[in-house]
C-alpha cells in the first residue's frame, strides 16, 4: 500500500453542504492534524477545546476513522488511491483541509493536485506565514473582516465568518471590498460543488473578493 505521506484523502459525497468531492485530511494522525492548526484562535487546547467544528467535531470521528482503517491496510488513503476509488469520477473538486490547516500541505503535492485538474478549495489561517505559498489556491480564513481587507490588500481573496442569522447577500468592508455570503446560506439547494465561489485566484476577485461564511 502506498505510503501516506502528510495527508490522507478520500472521496466525500453525502455532504449535504459542499457536495460531491475529494477530500484532504491533513495529518496521519489525530496529533498531527491538530498540530497543523495551533495558533488559530478557534481551535483552544484539548482541555479547553476552541469552537473548531472540524478538530473536535464530527469530522475528527471519520478522520480517526480512516487512520485506524490505513493502521489494518484495509484502504489507499493517499492522493492517488483517493482518485482510484472515485471510479464514477462524481468528484466535483477538491476540498483541501476538511480537516487541519493545509498550510502543511507541500509545494510538490500542490503541484500533484492542480496536475489532477479538478477545481479547488481550501481555507488556511496561516496566509501571511506558513500557508504564503497557498495564495493562489486558498482563500485566507479570516479572524475579522479589519483581516479580511488585510489579506485582499495582500493579493488574498479570504473568508469570515458570520452568525447563523446574518442573511445579508452582499454588503462591503471598511475599505469597500464586497462581501457575498456563501450562496449555500442564501440557498440551500446549492452546494460547493455547484458554485465553486470559493475557488482561488483572479476570477472572482472583484465580484467576491470576501467570502462571508455562516458558523456551524
Amino acid at each position: 500500500m502506498k505510503k501516506i505521506t502528510g495527508s490522507m484523502y478520500a472521496p466525500s459525497y453525502t455532504n449535504i453542504k459542499t457536495g460531491e468531492c475529494i477530500a484532504q485530511y491533513v495529518g496521519q494522525t489525530r496529533q498531527e492534524s491538530i498540530a497543523t492548526c495551533e495558533g488559530c484562535e478557534l481551535l483552544g487546547t484539548v482541555e479547553e477545546k476552541g469552537p473548531c467544528y472540524s478538530q473536535w467535531g464530527t469530522v475528527a470521528w471519520s478522520h480517526s476513522s480512516m487512520i485506524r482503517s490505513h493502521s489494518q491496510g484495509r484502504n489507499d488513503y493517499s492522493f492517488e488511491g483517493a482518485i482510484q476509488r472515485d471510479k464514477k469520477s462524481k468528484a466535483q473538486f477538491i476540498r483541501l483541509g476538511a480537516i487541519g490547516d493545509p498550510s502543511a500541505t507541500s509545494k510538490k503535492e500542490i503541484a500533484k493536485i492542480r496536475k489532477y485538474g479538478l477545481p479547488v478549495i481550501g481555507y488556511t489561517h496561516f496566509w501571511e506565514g506558513r500557508g504564503s505559498h497557498l495564495r493562489d489556491i486558498c482563500l485566507a480564513s479570516c479572524g475579522s473582516v479589519e483581516e479580511a481587507d488585510l489579506a485582499v490588500a495582500k493579493g488574498w481573496r479570504a473568508t469570515i465568518i458570520v452568525p447563523k442569522d446574518y442573511d445579508t447577500p452582499v454588503s462591503f468592508s471598511p475599505k469597500n471590498n464586497r462581501i457575498v455570503l456563501c450562496v449555500n446560506a442564501q440557498n440551500k439547494k446549492f452546494k460547493c460543488a455547484d458554485c465553486l465561489l470559493c475557488v482561488a485566484g483572479d476570477r472572482y476577485m472583484a465580484s467576491a473578493p470576501i467570502i462571508a461564511l455562516q458558523e456551524l
